[in-house]
């Protein structure tokens, strides 16, 4: 998703490895937030550090998720992220600025997590008259 696709939206980066045990229960509560916020500014983008490409799609023809999932073969990005653990989270505003870095597994449709996404979501345009 290029750049300015996610311009105005709020955007969770999602850091993960196939073999972590919390990252897959964390990749089922994504898909669950994905959903939930289905049709708002908001997109998650999940990033597989270290895996070869046919580890990762053969993981997920069995478990498929409905946000884009990229590859960090090199580690890179993880390094770039600064990126220490697994699995790690980003919350980036609609401004383009990190709301807040999250490490290790989250529940990401808990109540309290739910508003605090919600709470960066950016208002809905109001309608003329």
């Amino acid at each position: 998703m290029p750049p300015a696709a996610m311009a105005g939206r709020v955007t969770l980066v999602h850091f993960f490895a196939t073999w972590c045990a919390p990252c897959k229960d964390e990749l089922a509560s994504l898909e669950a937030l994905a959903g939930i916020l289905a049709g708002r500014p908001f997109v998650v983008l999940a990033v597989d550090v270290g895996e070869p490409p046919v580890r990762v799609r053969r993981f997920f023809a069995q478990n498929p998720v409905r946000f884009p999932v990229l590859l960090d073969e090199e580690r890179k990005a993880m390094r770039a992220w600064r990126v220490e653990t697994f699995p790690t989270s980003y919350l980036i505003g609609p401004d383009g600025k990190t709301g807040f870095k999250l490490e290790g597994d989250t529940a990401w449709t808990a109540p309290e997590v739910l508003r605090r996404i919600e709470g960066m979501l950016p208002a809905a345009p109001s309608q003329g008259r």
